[in-house]
């Protein structure tokens, strides 16, 4: 049987691995959806729940650092289903991406529809 990785840990009590993000990336993809948040100016009620979607999957789900794209669409895409699940309708998919991409130089871009 093999060993673990640093960011797999058995769940107690019923030998089933759960997968953590590692702490370093969760503090950091926090800080960007921080400041990805401020580029958008959307509402505090979207960006908490933005964020308790982000703590959820980082404690239940392994997120890697690379490619940097996708961690990038990964917080521009959170921020999408909080302002759809909240009802926001001032999000628009294609100027969200434009922004995150000038100001923050985010490197991911919209499939066409």
């Amino acid at each position: 049987m093999s060993t673990p990785s640093a960011d797999l840990h058995l769940l107690p009590e019923t030998g089933v691995e759960n997968m953590r993000t590692p702490k370093s990336l969760h503090a950091e993809l926090k800080r960007e959806l921080s400041k990805l948040n401020t580029v958008l100016k959307l509402p505090d009620n979207v960006l908490f729940l933005a964020n308790q979607f982000l703590e959820y999957l980082l404690h239940n789900h392994l997120v890697v650092r690379e490619p940097r794209s996708i961690l990038h669409a990964f917080n521009i895409a959170l921020c999408w289903r909080a302002a759809s699940f909240l009802k926001y309708t001032e999000l628009d998919h294609r100027d969200s991406v434009a922004l995150a991409s000038d100001e923050l130089t985010h490197e991911c871009n919209e499939a066409p529809s």
